[in-house]
């Protein structure tokens, strides 16, 4: 599978002037890592510019609210891990063209795809991509944020990946995609969360920072899992 260009690991910054723009990115990171660790309602705006070493008025100068820098805070990554989803999974699947068909690795190229780029962006070095990963793994199973800040970023993309697995099954249920889709999803968010129950369920043998292991084994789960859902695997009928 392809690598992440090095200059793709840190979010696209749109120009603005050079002060403004270091304020605005000090205020992204800052949230970013504290929403990560302590959730929307357990951070204040001091908090937030604390941590910035910036005035406390900078948060609504720079983006209206304590919502708005939310928002922001989501998003500006969303887009590079949606651009990352696509560019793995056009190239699995160009890997596979021309040869015998093969569900099983079909499949698989699908889930991949679905996995990799955060997986390379968590291994980068860049702490924020750590701090997303358990940031969005909260928010996106919370009633709260759903409709208003998870489908807008995230349900484009999912529903491409819930229709290449169609294209392969074209005689599935409709709903049982979907399912494979969801179960993929709270597995991703599940890992990424980092949240130490690799280490209490295995007594300090295993580390849940050690994502390689996790992801290798999370992709297999879900490979067998969607094919036997999606009536892929001879055995399952």
């Amino acid at each position: 599978m392809p690598k992440i260009p090095a200059e793709q690991r840190k979010p696209r910054r749109p120009a603005s002037n050079a002060q403004g723009e270091a304020a605005r990115v000090q205020l992204l990171d800052a949230a970013e890592a504290l929403f990560a660790d302590h959730g929307y309602f357990g951070v204040s705006v001091r908090d937030i510019t604390d941590r910035a070493g910036l005035r406390l008025a900078a948060v609504n100068y720079h983006f209206e609210s304590k919502e708005g820098l939310f928002a922001k805070v989501l998003e500006r990554r969303a887009s590079m891990l949606n651009d990352g989803r696509r560019a793995c999974l056009k190239a699995g699947l160009d890997q596979l063209r021309g040869q015998p068909a093969d569900p099983r690795a079909h499949v698989r190229a699908v889930v991949r795809a679905f996995y990799l780029p955060l997986l390379e962006y968590h291994q980068s070095g860049d702490e924020g991509w750590r701090s997303y990963g358990r940031l969005i793994s909260h928010v996106a199973v919370s009633r709260l944020w759903i409709r208003s800040h998870v489908s807008p970023l995230y349900d484009e993309v999912c529903g491409e990946f819930m229709n290449e697995l169609l294209a392969l099954a074209p005689k599935a249920d409709r709903r049982k995609a979907l399912h494979c889709i969801q179960f993929m999803i709270a597995l991703q968010l599940y890992v990424f969360a980092d949240n130490y129950r690799e280490e209490t369920l295995s007594q300090g043998s295993f580390t849940s920072g050690d994502l390689a292991p996790i992801a290798e084994s999370m992709e297999d789960f879900c490979v067998d899992g969607i094919m036997r859902l999606l009536a892929l695997d001879p055995d399952s009928a």
